[in-house]
């Protein structure tokens, strides 16, 4: 009995610490997270007019200078609970393994290639590799990439560096939290800056013409000379009216801006409800031990 679960122990185990290789150039393949965590060892090359689906839940580790070159169609099928993780072998997080500590840099990252024909990747992880996705061809799909930690750039399309922020998950293309939507809401952004600019400058103004009237108002009793007094009546009439003018149009800007980015916080918003929030933790590996 004693010796029955030892085995057990054992096995439990070499499960929990299964690591599975894989390079080189590949066919039709399908990655599922039962199998993993995956080590790359050395370029993982998705042939043309082949397809290579990883699953949710997957793992996968790179050793350095290697990453994933698509020549064919990459589909990466992760979900907000269980993404796909692409990142260094020293991480940590997901290979308790490691004794080095995970860097930028550390792995190449995944390079898509004009060729490429059907990339769509979902719900994903992606750290500490040199470029992170740099795609030579537009038509791809992104939806809910968090990057991290990548050395030169988290995501470029043609070597045009993408607006991706690290940690904030990101989407790109024909979906619907896409590229497009992310320039619409920074136009929203500049719209309510502009607005709040102009308001203040409005209230200076305002603000100023109002001491200008109020100095001249001042001193309008004490002139005697008729053309000095025809003078002032010009500039109080005039600074009264800018007064006005510039106090109005800083009452209607300044609310404006307020309102224009409170919209633009609520467009964020429901796009950040649609995104995963990836927590940092020791891992798969760890968490089935602990």
């Amino acid at each position: 009995m004693f010796k029955k679960v030892l085995l057990i122990i054992a096995f439990t185990w070499v499960v929990i610490y299964a690591q599975t290789p894989l390079s080189g150039a590949v066919e039709n393949l399908r990655l599922t997270a039962d199998k993993g965590p995956y080590i790359i060892e050395n370029n993982l090359h998705v042939k043309v007019n082949n397809q290579v689906i990883i699953e949710k839940g997957c793992i996968l580790l790179f050793k350095s200078f290697t990453g994933i070159v698509v020549d064919g169609s990459l589909i990466v099928e992760g979900t907000l609970k269980d993404p796909v993780v692409f990142t260094t072998v020293n991480d940590s997080s997901y290979n308790s393994k490691s004794t080095v500590f995970a860097n930028p840099f550390d792995w190449n990252g995944i390079l898509i290639n004009e060729i490429a024909n059907n990339v769509k990747l979902v719900n994903f992880v992606l750290a500490y590799s040199v470029y992170g996705v740099r795609s030579m061809k537009e038509g791809l799909t992104i939806t809910n990439g968090s990057f991290k930690n990548n050395g030169q750039f988290h995501f470029t399309v043609n070597d045009n560096i993408k607006p991706v922020a690290d940690g904030i998950p990101y989407s790109y293309g024909k979906g619907k939290h896409s590229d497009v939507h992310n320039r619409g809401t920074a136009n929203i952004g500049k719209l309510a800056f502009v607005c709040m600019a102009s308001g203040l400058i409005c209230g200076a103004g305002s603000a100023s013409s109002g001491i200008i009237l109020s100095n001249y108002r001042n001193s309008y009793s004490k002139i005697n000379d008729i053309e000095k007094l025809r003078h002032n009546e010009k500039i109080i009439k005039v600074s009264f009216a800018g007064t006005i003018t510039l106090g109005t149009a800083a009452a209607i800007l300044l609310p404006a801006a307020l309102v224009i980015q409170k919209k633009k916080n609520t467009e964020d918003q429901k796009n950040v409800q649609f995104l995963p929030v990836y927590k940092e933790g020791p891992g798969i590996i760890a968490q089935l031990l602990f």
